[in-house]
């Protein structure tokens, strides 16, 4: 059973509870976060703590980037509705798709990316449905690729605008941990074995013009994270909007 809750969800661990000691294949090792014994609360506890409880990440921050992400999506695809799951924490380091894109979020309070994946075959369709400024039957590479970059470009915008500060003081400080990808794999490792905050989002056109398309959009933090200094942060906007310093259009 575990084989199969893996092949479908990869993105959640599995605790495995077990009755017996006996050796567990490669394959169910490998599908599996950890086991523990009938009637051991301290190791499902521990097994809790190390892949669900580790990192703590600010409820606004989430619905923060919900929301944003929702509008970008409907401003680009007029008449789309989105449907997007509950936030969840995940620690596979798993590709969705062919395609991707990476942004960096920088704040005196974080330090990571941000990331958007689908499929080609999605985004090849979304544009061949005239759904989008994009006209063309027969999309090319810089035509797929436009339709990412232009999300991740607005995505990042808003809430960089919401959420992260200057961080001009923290230039001589910086600390950069390589990124690993596997294509084959379909594997992609930021060094850092934290959970990372994930979305999953439906965009479901009434009109039928294209399939049910899937986006997953991902917050790594790997270089930098200090929540607790989030709420100073918001504040802070709060503050230049009253005082006039900040404007929102």
């Amino acid at each position: 059973m575990c084989l199969q809750i893996h092949r479908k969800r990869p993105e959640l661990p599995i605790f495995l509870r077990r009755v017996t000691r006996k050796e567990l294949s490669p394959e169910v090792l490998q599908a599996i976060a950890g086991s523990y014994e009938n009637n051991n609360i301290d190791q499902l506890n521990g097994l809790i703590n190390e892949y669900i409880c580790s990192m703590y990440y600010p409820l606004e921050l989430a619905k923060g980037f919900q929301e944003i992400s929702t509008q970008v999506f409907e401003s680009l695809i007029p008449g789309v509705k989105v449907h997007c799951d509950y936030p969840y924490l995940v620690k596979d380091q798993l590709i969705y798709g062919e395609l991707f894109t990476l942004i960096p979020l920088e704040s005196d309070w974080c330090r990571g990316y941000m990331m958007l994946q689908t499929t080609e075959k999605e985004i090849t369709d979304l544009i061949r449905s005239d759904a989008t400024a994009i006209h063309s039957m027969r999309p090319n590479r810089n035509d797929i690729n436009s339709i990412l970059n232009e999300a991740t470009n607005l995505i990042w915008g808003k809430a960089r605008s919401c959420y992260f500060s200057s961080v001009e003081s923290l230039e001589g400080n910086r600390i950069y941990v390589p990124t690993l990808v596997n294509h084959s794999q379909k594997h992609m490792s930021f060094g850092s074995t934290e959970p990372q905050l994930c979305f999953k989002f439906k965009l479901i056109d009434p009109k039928f013009r294209f399939d049910e398309i899937t986006i997953y959009q991902r917050l790594i933090f790997n270089l930098s994270w200090s929540p607790e200094k989030f709420t100073e942060n918001d504040q802070i906007v709060e503050h230049l909007v009253e005082d006039g310093d900040l404007e929102m259009f």
